[in-house]
């Protein structure tokens, strides 16, 4: 065999060329792929799903704690201090065939992976549905970013420039936005897939190249309501609305179906004989279409004023009984309290004795302990022989019954507003003659 001697620098070259050959791809084609690229079309693609009401009608009802139903401009009372309880229920009823449109939307971005430039010849997005051989087809509008019409869309085929030193990869962002003819298969998951194709040239010949990518959604399953509803409810000044024993809006044949109660509280410092406007709408996220049902919070009548204090008679404040017990430091002690059993007797279920409850100020406007002070005064006013008139007997029969139930209590107590009213009554009647 003969051997042939190569200069050096002819050596070099096919050495050179040697090395371009061994990267061939399995298909003959160069390896011309750009440090770091996944595939020669790198394919990434988004996928949201929506669905958005149709034509729906909306019908608000609003009943009080015991059921009784409330329409329209209806008032309420609630005394100051006092609470009640209101149920609202909100009703969307479709208006004729499914009112519900399905979507999907999303993005399918395609970039060269390559070094040289990339015919891209199509993006093709298909979305298989289960029962279906036929794919459906999901139609794009594509753009290229880095053009200078960034918004104008792009025809195929279309050029992508290979990454190359500093020139950075070309790339096009398609969108899509498909509307499903009917209802799509609900609470299962569905896969769109797109598949990117082109070309390259490399020492003349044409190469093939292709990448896909694909995204997962699914609509939420059959029963769940496919709308939202909102509700919006405007508590007046003075008031507190707490909203309680609220439902997932839940859809049966068609209709869906929202409540809740709201628990109204009036303020202690409100004053009586007040209207207030309780403003409530209910709406569909995405729509128009709205309900709304007003009614009227009053916080009662005004208690009428103190009758006048009965003729004759030695009564006394709260203070003088409360410094007149065997705890002084009056002297000497009014025996008036031997009746009562003493100043240490327990004062119904208050688990207090008289001159404990005496001696508690009524903070905060307690309306059990402003009743208290003066039901024992005039218990002991009355029993140190005082007279009293029919309505100061009333005010002290209503008060002995309040007392006399355990759930009312200093620190919990019902009635706040009667209660003041006849604490007004036993004072003008303590106040009338003597200390």
């Amino acid at each position: 065999m003969r051997r042939i001697l190569l200069p050096l620098g002819l050596a070099a070259l096919l050495l050179g060329l040697a090395a371009c050959n061994s990267a061939l791809d399995p298909q003959g084609g160069p390896q011309l792929q750009a440090q770091g690229a996944k595939s020669s079309l790198d394919v990434v693609k988004t996928a949201t799903p929506y669905s958005t009401p149709g034509t729906w009608t909306l019908t608000k009802t609003a009943a009080t704690a015991d059921g009784q139903a409330l329409a329209a401009g209806d008032t309420v009372t609630v005394a100051p201090g006092s609470s009640t309880t209101l149920s609202y229920q909100v009703v969307a009823t479709p208006t004729g065939g499914d009112a519900t449109v399905y979507g999907v939307k999303g993005t399918v971005t395609v970039t060269n992976g390559l070094v040289s430039d990339i015919t891209l010849a199509s993006v093709v997005d298909q979305l298989p549905l289960p029962g279906s051989t036929t794919p459906v087809s999901i139609g794009l509008t594509c753009y290229d970013p880095s053009s200078s019409t960034p918004d104008a869309p792009i025809g195929f085929p279309y050029t992508l420039t290979g990454k190359f030193g500093s020139t950075p990869a070309g790339s096009i962002t398609c969108s899509y936005d498909h509307v499903f003819s009917g209802t799509p298969p609900l609470d299962t998951q569905l896969t769109n897939g797109a598949t990117a194709s082109g070309s390259y040239i490399s020492g003349g010949t044409t190469y093939p190249v292709a990448g896909d990518g694909s995204a997962a959604f699914s609509f939420a399953a059959a029963g769940s309501s496919p709308i939202a509803i909102t509700d919006s409810l405007s508590c007046p000044t003075g008031f507190t609305c707490s909203k309680t024993n609220e439902s997932t809006a839940t859809a049966t044949d068609g209709t869906v179906t929202y409540s809740y109660d709201v628990v109204v509280t009036a303020g202690a410092s409100l004053p009586c004989g007040t209207s207030y406007p309780l403003n409530n709408t209910a709406g569909i996220q995405g729509t128009d279409t709205t309900a709304s049902l007003g009614l009227t919070l009053s916080t009662g009548t005004c208690a009428p004023p103190p009758p006048p204090p009965p003729t004759g008679g030695n009564c006394y404040t709260q203070g003088y009984w409360k410094t007149h017990s065997s705890y002084g430091p009056a002297n000497p002690a009014d025996p008036t309290w031997n009746d009562v059993g003493g100043p240490d007797a327990t004062f119904f279920y208050s688990g207090m004795s008289w001159i404990e409850l005496f001696n508690t100020p009524p903070s905060r406007g307690n309306a059990y302990i402003q009743l208290a002070h003066q039901y024992m005064a005039a218990v002991l006013n009355v029993d140190s022989g005082a007279a009293a008139s029919p309505d100061v007997q009333a005010a002290m029969s209503w008060a002995h019954t309040y007392f006399d139930n355990a759930s009312n209590k200093p620190s919990s107590y019902t009635d706040a507003q009667q209660a003041r009213y006849y604490a007004n009554v036993l004072d003008a009647y303590n106040s009338s003659t003597g200390g």
